[in-house]
């Protein structure tokens, strides 16, 4: 009873297995180790490629670091270049303005000594003209004549 048809099918069936699980497992193990080999072939790429990835970042971020620095030279730069020049503006707009003040200055002075030249022409020219006729209204002919005469001289000497 133990070894009866059924006993022998199973053992068939068993050997089977056995015999058949050999070529199937290869199979098997083959298909999972190839799957195994390409998930370890992706993951090695995508290592790879992370570590490009931070090395071009790195790079880049090294590139924006100098580019700041260098923008920030320009800046400060720009900013003497532009003290510099609005000194220079500063200082040759007072020299203008102290010329055109002296020019002024220069123009008044000239001016006032006319002024006072001309009035003292004018002071000397009533004077003279008021002692004509005081004196043509007291005097004779001769004395007035020695009296303008007189007068002349003398504005000539106020005058120069």
């Amino acid at each position: 009873m133990m070894f009866d048809a059924t006993f022998f099918v199973g053992l068939a069936f068993v050997l089977f297995l056995v015999v058949a699980w050999r070529p199937v497992g290869r199979a098997m193990t083959k298909a999972l180790d190839g799957r195994a080999a390409r998930i370890e072939a992706e993951l090695a790429e995508a290592v790879r490629l992370r570590e490009e990835a931070q090395a071009t970042l790195a790079a880049y971020q090294k590139k924006q670091r100098e580019a700041h620095q260098e923008a920030e030279a320009l800046i400060a730069s720009a900013r003497t270049t532009a003290k510099r020049l609005e000194e220079e503006a500063r200082a040759q707009l007072q020299r203008a303005v102290d010329a055109r003040i002296s020019q002024a200055n220069d123009k008044i002075a000239r001016e006032e000594q006319e002024a006072v030249s001309a009035i003292q022409r004018k002071v000397v020219e009533i004077a003279v003209e008021a002692a004509r006729e005081m004196l043509s209204d007291e005097l004779n002919d001769e004395a007035n004549e020695k009296l303008i005469a007189l007068a002349i001289k003398d504005s000539n000497r106020t005058l120069h």
